[in-house]
């Protein structure tokens, strides 16, 4: 996973439709990559979404210091803050989405919003180790599965075009399926 410089300057959190920095400022970060840099602004919504939650459990981490009894608490507030703004963001995003399909996902990203939220407010800066490792993994988690859905997508996209391509054949299905997924492994 690409890293980027973490900042505690509060930055607007992402949405699902086009992703810009807080107001009045610019946002060129470039994740490195083989070819010298990837603009955020050119990953998909999914992937961007995967790199801001992957960010904020990086800062959670690193606010939590060593041990726990180092705790930095301007660190803590700073990344508690950027939580609560990737996660409100990915609600309101989920909110809007209009896919009766994925009706069981919104539900359970709202649910987790929520938790997050409540959690965050209860606790404050004050919030135990135990609570920031839980917090962490649900960003980690879901990030991932932001990817995957989007790997599986491409995949299905993939598989579509090799089926149109050899002339819409019957009892093909798997054997596209799988030729999709082995070039989009290759890509």
């Amino acid at each position: 996973m690409a890293r980027a410089k973490s900042t505690t300057k509060a930055r607007k959190a992402p949405t699902k439709t086009k992703r810009a920095s807080a107001p009045g400022k610019t946002t060129s970060r470039r994740l490195k990559t083989g070819n010298g840099g990837t603009s955020l602004e050119d990953l998909s919504a999914p992937s961007q979404d995967a790199f801001y939650l992957s960010e904020a459990a990086i800062l959670l981490d690193q606010a939590r210091g060593a041990d726990g009894k180092r705790r930095d608490k301007e660190k803590m507030a700073a990344a508690l803050e950027r939580e609560l703004e990737v996660w409100t963001a990915i609600r309101t995003a989920v909110l809007r989405w209009t896919d009766t399909q994925q009706k069981v996902t919104k539900e359970n990203l709202c649910r987790l919003a929520d938790f997050i939220a409540g959690t965050i407010m209860s606790s404050g800066i004050d919030v135990s180790d135990a609570t920031v490792d839980t917090l962490i993994n649900i960003n980690l988690q879901i990030a991932e599965g932001f990817l995957e859905g989007e790997t599986r997508r491409h995949v299905q996209d993939q598989a579509y075009q090799i089926w149109e391509t050899e002339g819409r054949p019957d009892g093909c299905d798997q054997d596209h399926w799988l030729r999709a997924e082995k070039k989009a492994t290759t890509d």
